[in-house]
């Protein structure tokens, strides 16, 4: 684990032993207004400078979500499973807003950029490798 790195999500980098990557944006508070924006800024060059979709992963940990972030987090959950369902309207508007946040980012790319998780994840064990 590295802290303050050079990289472009500068805030923590994990290298696992299996060759993955978490590049960790820490926020105490994440909201969907300028801690979002910050964070996601940080993402576009991350994702554009190489990274591999298939090891790599782009994450904000907060200590806390507002209810906004908290959705999201849930709908970007629900996508990674195998049969995730439709949206709902508002889980809609907000994966749209962060969509547009990440700009002309492809498919791929935007893979890399689709985990948010509050700050109560558990040490150790497998619990704590759902985290990531």
């Amino acid at each position: 684990m590295s802290l303050e790195t050079d990289d472009p999500v500068d805030d923590i980098r994990i290298d696992f032993e299996s060759g993955q990557r978490a590049f960790v944006q820490a926020k105490r508070s994440l909201t969907a207004g300028k801690p979002l924006k910050e964070a996601v800024a940080q993402w576009v060059p991350a994702a554009r400078a190489g990274l591999d979709p298939t090891k790599d992963r782009l994450v904000i940990v907060s200590g806390t979500l507002s209810e906004p972030m908290r959705k999201l987090q849930q709908v970007l959950d629900r996508e990674r499973t195998d049969h995730p369902g439709s949206p709902t309207g508002g889980e809609h508007r907000i994966l749209e807003g962060v969509r547009g946040l990440l700009g002309g980012l492809d498919e791929s790319e935007r893979a890399l950029a689709s985990r948010f998780h509050e700050a109560g994840c558990p040490a150790g064990g497998q619990e704590s490798r759902k985290c990531l």
